[in-house]
Formats: structure tokens, C-alpha cells, sequence
């Protein structure tokens, strides 16, 4: 009895489980939910592999296939999968990850088409993804010796090289240079890596400097990257590089058949240091083309305009904050900030500028703000006029504008009691000022005239004494005046004071009578000068490397040095962007301005 009673019970067990599979909650069911290709890098060497990751989401247990396309021109191997399994709130969410290696021969740009991803039933396609190869594997320098691989040419052992993004470019445009060093075997530590150079460019380093391994031409190798954005100030043919840097090798000695070798042995490595060369790179720089619209003032990259006012609402006599931030793919840090103009017209002042960059990634990118204060001083409206923002789009080979509308704001009657406006006469307790005494009827020297023991209307009867007095303070007054400009004569602060107003003026001359590239030049060395004198430094003969390492040691704040480096870059690029002697005013006014102020700093 019992025996039948179990084996009834199975058998409901099992009915039970038959029934319920379709039942079987949503949870552990194959739903695909997401498929996605990625590739590591978008330009490689030739002979170098792009690994393409192909994650794939799922709800449910049930693993996905990746099936590779047919892709001309390119081999595709496949190079391992992974899978994570993550359970939450009754629901399962799978994670499988295929990865490829996609290998080209000739150079060219390359589009890998969709991967097919199948779940079950269900099936599904990446999006395609584009990569680039370029030239051919370069001779290095700088040979170790003593590979792993006996035999080796010591070259092919350890060599450097700089490899960019692009060879051609616009003015202004974006260079991602990635100075690499590779070896056969591991070294010592990170390469010690001089400043590459770069003239006529301006430099952003990206990240910090990195290590992985990749396979060239059929041979590991160990990499050691740094990454530099560079933006071409001029153009023409420009080069980049030589890279230099300082590695520290291991060396294998092969071992040693004399006799005495076992009475003194060598140790069979050593940790050697070796400088090391990358060839130069030539970029050819083209200008930028002609029809420039209306404001651009050399901005170049994938950028955008936000503009934004802090609130729709306020009185008269209230601040309104209208800010503009730029972002985007780019050098902002010579991007100029578009004209904010409100109507009416109402008092305003600079309320903040700041400029962020964002180095993490491999291109520079980041945002530019700046905010301006309105202060409506009449009831009605506001009309925050339009604000466009012009720059050059390399990848589209043309020039955007954006403009924001019309923004009005509200301006309500100030509230009852509050300071009335500047016009209105009263003194600073707020009485009205009292009235001056009327002159004496009749006019004429006699009815001014005093008879003895007679008082003057309106004047207090000490008036002879106070005069007087005020004689002998004024003696006293012009002796301490003389003895206080002898001593100012010899005050740092206001001797600093005239040489920048000295500087200010010469820069203030440059813009009357700009002369491109000329002018430019003059009124970057007047800058230079101001700042000589502002922070207590000699500019004489240094780089602008050198003046800003400088100011740095000299405990400049890091604001200021970025104003001093952004004006500074803007002087170098007024001579060749669009716009001819317009565009080198702008750019000696933003130096005029900025000598202006030192000068009012160490003012007494």
C-alpha cells in the first residue's frame, strides 16, 4: 500500500512538472534584451589585430550564439567567449561576451557588417562598427639586445614609434598621437618619456600612460602607450616628433663555456637602460576653407552651444544670470565664448568663466562656461537676444552655426521700501539733502560783503578760525604729499603698477594698427612682458613651455595661468584663422584686457 501510495505521488509530481513548464514564470524564460559590438581601437598599424567585443543581454539561462559576418578584405577568428550569470528579484540576467580578432592587410578605412546573435527563436544583429589601418610596420631604434628569441634582428627586439589618427588635417583640427615603445619582453617599469616635439602644436596630454600586449605580424609584444592630443596652430606642413624616451631593459646573457665561468659566474640578467627614438610624423595642415560665417572666431571640432537663464522672473534691480556653456570634441580652451547682448539695454558684469577638460578618454574633450549678469533697472521685459556660436565641423568639411531664440524674462516693479534708484538725491541716511543758501538780494560785491561784527547767513560765525586752520593743514598737506611721493617713487608694487600700464598701452597700440601675423607676434610679447612683471619673473628667451613651468613654481594661481595660456594661444592662432585683422583685434583686446587688470591689481 504504501508502494502504491509513493509511486502515485511521483507520478503527480511528474504531471504536475509537465503542466507547469509553460506556465513557467517569465523570469527564467530567453528574452534577449540587448546585443551590442564594440571595437578596441579605431585606427591600428598594419598587421595589427582589431579585437571586436560582442556583448550580449538576456533574461534566462539559455546561452547565445554570435555568428561572425562575411566580411571582404578582413579576417575574422574568433578569440574567446565569457558568460556572468547575475540573479535579482526573481529574474536571471545573462551576460555573454564573444570576442574577435579582425585582421586587414592593405590600409584603408574598414566597415566590420552587423554580427548575428541568436537566442533561442530569436535573432538579432549588431550595429556595424568601422575601424581604420594605416601605414606599414616602421624600423625602430634603440635595441635592447639579447631577445628572448636568439637570432632576432635587435631591432625588431624593442623599437618606438609614433602612430596618429589622421596624416591630413584642418587647422585647428585634433590630432590623437599615441607614442608607443614595444618589446619582445617585459621591461624593468614605464618608459620615462620626454616631451615629443611639436612645433607649431598645441598639446593636450590624454590619460595616464598604459601596458598591454598585442601580436604584430605574428610576434607578441609587449606595449607601453602614451597619448597626446595635438591641435595644429599653423598651417602648412608641420612635423611631429621626434619622441624621445628612456627605457630600462632587461638583458639576458647567453651563458658562458670558459672553464672559469663556474668559479665567477655572471648573473644571466641585468637591467640596462637604454634611450630610445621614434621617426618623426609629417601632418599636413590645411586652412581653413573660405565663407566663414558671421562670429566664427576659429573654433574647430564636434561641438555645441547650451545657453541658459536662471530664472524666467525677476525685479527691477535684481541680477538675471544668462550662461552659454560650449561642450564637445575639441580644443575649447581656444574656442571663444559667443556675445551675450540683452534689450533694453541694462547694466552687466561677468558673473564666471571656467573651461573643463576631460582627459580620461582618447580624445580631448570637455565644455567652456561662461556667465553674465544682467540688472534691469526698469519694470517690463528683458529680451535676452539671440546667441550664436560658429565653428568648422572637420568630419562634415563645413561650418555650423547655432543660435538659441529669444529668452524673455519677466521684470517686475521693486518691492515697496526698497533703495531707490541712483538718480535720486538724498544722502546716506536717507533724508533729502538739504537745500543750499540762497544767495543775498541785491546781488553785486556789496551785498557780498562782510561789515565787521556782521554774520554771514548760512555759515557757522567760526568761519575765520576754520579758514585758518585749513591754511595751516594745507602746508602740512603738501609737505607730507612730497615726502609721501618720494617714497612712493621707490614702492615695488607701484613701480609694477606703471610698467604694466606702460604694457597695456603697447598692446593698446598693436590693436589701432593690427598688421596680422605681425601684430599678433608684438602683442604676444607685450603679454609676456606684463606677466614678467605681474608674478616676478623673466620671460627673456623662454619657451611658452617654460614661462607657464615658471609661473607654476612661482605659485601662480592655476586659473590665472590658464587665462595667461589661453590668451596666449589665442595670439599664435588670430594670424591664421579666418577673418583676417577683425579676428587679431578680438585676440589683442582679450590680451589688452587681462594686462589691464594686472595693472589695476597693483594699483595704490
Amino acid at each position: 500500500m504504501t508502494g502504491r501510495r509513493a509511486r502515485a505521488i511521483v507520478s503527480l509530481a511528474l504531471a504536475a512538472a509537465t503542466l507547469a513548464g509553460p506556465l513557467a514564470p517569465p523570469a527564467f524564460a530567453a528574452i534577449l534584451r540587448r546585443a551590442q559590438a564594440l571595437v578596441d581601437r579605431a585606427v591600428v598599424q598594419r598587421g595589427e589585430p582589431v579585437v571586436v567585443s560582442v556583448t550580449v543581454e538576456s533574461d534566462g539561462f539559455e546561452a547565445a550564439s554570435v555568428e561572425p559576418p562575411a566580411a571582404p578584405g578582413l579576417a575574422i577568428e574568433r578569440a574567446g567567449t565569457s558568460q556572468n550569470l547575475t540573479m535579482a528579484a526573481g529574474s536571471v540576467v545573462r551576460t555573454d561576451v564573444a570576442l574577435f580578432r579582425v585582421y586587414a592587410t592593405v590600409p584603408g578605412k574598414y566597415t566590420i557588417p552587423p554580427f548575428t546573435i541568436r537566442l533561442g527563436k530569436q535573432r538579432s544583429d549588431t550595429a556595424p562598427v568601422s575601424f581604420e589601418v594605416v601605414t606599414t610596420l616602421p624600423p625602430g631604434s634603440g635595441a635592447a639586445g639579447g631577445g628572448p628569441d636568439a637570432g632576432e634582428d635587435d631591432r625588431s627586439t624593442i623599437f618606438a614609434r609614433i602612430v596618429v589618427d589622421r596624416r591630413h588635417v584642418i587647422w585647428n583640427e585634433q590630432i590623437v598621437a599615441r607614442i608607443q615603445i614595444l618589446s619582445r619582453a617585459p621591461l624593468e617599469d614605464m618608459p620615462a618619456w620626454d616631451a615629443p616635439e611639436a612645433t607649431g602644436f598645441w598639446a593636450e596630454p590624454l590619460g595616464e600612460p598604459r601596458h598591454d600586449r598585442v601580436t604584430i605580424e605574428g610576434r607578441a609584444f609587449e606595449r607601453y602607450e602614451r597619448v597626446i592630443a595635438y591641435f595644429p596652430t599653423r598651417p602648412g606642413r608641420l612635423t611631429l616628433g621626434p619622441a624621445r624616451a628612456r627605457v630600462r631593459a632587461i638583458r639576458r646573457h647567453q651563458p658562458s663555456y670558459d672553464p672559469l665561468g663556474g668559479l665567477f659566474p655572471s648573473p644571466p640578467t641585468e637591467v640596462v637602460e637604454l634611450p630610445i627614438e621614434a621617426a618623426p610624423v609629417d601632418i599636413a595642415v590645411d586652412p581653413l576653407p573660405s565663407g566663414a560665417p558671421a562670429g566664427f572666431q576659429g573654433a574647430v571640432g564636434s561641438l555645441s552651444l547650451a545657453v541658459r537663464v536662471d530664472r524666467p522672473r525677476v525685479r527691477a534691480g535684481e541680477p538675471v544670470v544668462v550662461s552659454t556653456a560650449i561642450r564637445g570634441d575639441g580644443n575649447l580652451a581656444s574656442a571663444t565664448d559667443p556675445v551675450i547682448t540683452a534689450h533694453p539695454d541694462a547694466p552687466s558684469y561677468p558673473a564666471g568663466a571656467r573651461t573643463e577638460l576631460d582627459r580620461s578618454g582618447d580624445r580631448l574633450r570637455g565644455s567652456r562656461r561662461r556667465e553674465i549678469a544682467f540688472i534691469p533697472d526698469q519694470p517690463g521685459s528683458l529680451l535676452v537676444m539671440p546667441i550664436a556660436f560658429a565653428w568648422f565641423d572637420p568630419e562634415a568639411g563645413r561650418y555650423r552655426v547655432q543660435s538659441s531664440d529669444t529668452i524673455v524674462v519677466r521684470v517686475d516693479a521693486p518691492k515697496e521700501g526698497s533703495a531707490p534708484s541712483a538718480g535720486t538725491a538724498q544722502t546716506a541716511l536717507g533724508t533729502p539733502a538739504p537745500p543750499r543758501p540762497a544767495p543775498a538780494a541785491g546781488g553785486g560785491a556789496a551785498a557780498g560783503a562782510a561789515r565787521p561784527g556782521a554774520r554771514l547767513d548760512g555759515w557757522p560765525e567760526a568761519l575765520p578760525l576754520a579758514a585758518g586752520l585749513l591754511s595751516l593743514a594745507g602746508y602740512a598737506g603738501f609737505g607730507l604729499a612730497a615726502s609721501s611721493r618720494r617714497r612712493a617713487a621707490g614702492d615695488p608694487r607701484r613701480r609694477r603698477h606703471a610698467l604694466l600700464r606702460e604694457a597695456a598701452d603697447a598692446l593698446a597700440e598693436v590693436a589701432a594698427a593690427p598688421g596680422a601675423a605681425r601684430a599678433a607676434e608684438r602683442a604676444e610679447a607685450a603679454l609676456r612682458d606684463a606677466a614678467g612683471i605681474r608674478f616676478g619673473i623673466d620671460p627673456e628667451g623662454r619657451s611658452r613651455r617654460d614661462l607657464l613651468d615658471r609661473l607654476r613654481a612661482a605659485k601662480v594661481e592655476p586659473a590665472e595661468i590658464e587665462t595667461i595660456q589661453s590668451t596666449l594661444r589665442r595670439l599664435e592662432q588670430a594670424a591664421f584663422a579666418p577673418g583676417g585683422d577683425a579676428g587679431v583685434v578680438a585676440a589683442i583686446q582679450e590680451a589688452l584686457t587681462v594686462a589691464r587688470r594686472w595693472s589695476d591689481e597693483c594699483r595704490i
